[in-house]
């Protein structure tokens, strides 16, 4: 059996990359597997999910030993802090299966939102990254780019992101994914309920300690480009 749906998610750490392959996967009836990535060139992959019962598995190993994964039914690999670059599909597609359906991504939140989950997990804000990151997802046309903050909040754009992915329309949230670390700020508190959980108001726990992150026009200028918000308080 081949591979027939494999999704690359770019975004940054703290965008909710694992909250949308949680999502992805929810939305897909069979064998699935979740990889964290590092690096581009595919040389290991950190397995985090394997099949649909979501067995905690996470390793390290090189390419020789994924052959494995070529009767999945779906494959999401995450590139954290890092831009879609030019990705050898032909050298993936060898590494996981032949896919019937290859989907890149690219997952953008809000630069105030995400900083203060960043620097809540003890991370660096990043903002020259992000502002990459933004730049290509106004620019792109050829991947599937996805407004963190509208998939939180809208269910008509989450039906609209699942028929752009060729995967079932999944209007539900309420999952926090099991990998990681959860969020940042609530841990797993909200697990069946994680639309409960304050994300679009993180920003408000670093206004007064880092005013830089405010103060920056090119972030602004984005922000409001993209998600027509600026903080005030």
């Amino acid at each position: 059996m081949i591979t027939k749906k494999l999704f690359y998610v770019f975004g940054m750490r703290h965008s909710g990359l694992h909250a949308i392959s949680e999502w992805i996967l929810r939305s897909i009836d069979g064998n699935c597997s979740l990889f964290n990535s590092q690096r581009h060139d595919l040389d290991y992959l950190y397995l985090v999910l394997d099949n649909a019962a979501y067995t905690d598995l996470f390793f390290p190993f090189k390419n020789k030993g994924i052959h494995s994964c070529q009767d999945r039914d779906a494959v999401v690999i995450l590139y954290e802090d890092q831009l879609p670059a030019k990705i050898d599909y032909e050298h993936i597609e060898r590494v996981v299966g032949m896919a019937d359906v290859t989907k890149p991504i690219l997952l953008l939140r809000d630069p105030y939102n995400m900083a203060a989950s960043r620097i809540k997990a003890g991370r660096n804000s990043e903002l020259d990254t992000w502002i990459h990151h933004a730049q290509a997802f106004l620019d792109t046309t050829n991947i599937v780019c996805i407004n963190f903050n509208k998939w939180f909040t809208d269910v008509s754009y989450r039906c609209d992101i699942s028929q752009q992915l060729d995967i079932a329309p999944n209007k539900h949230i309420s999952s926090i994914s099991p990998h990681g670390r959860g969020s940042s700020f609530d841990g797993r508190k909200y697990q069946g309920r994680a639309q409960d959980m304050d994300l679009l108001n993180r920003w408000k726990h670093i206004y007064h300690t880092h005013p830089d992150i405010f103060e920056n026009k090119t972030v602004k200028n984005l922000s409001s480009q993209i998600f027509s918000f600026i903080p005030k308080k």
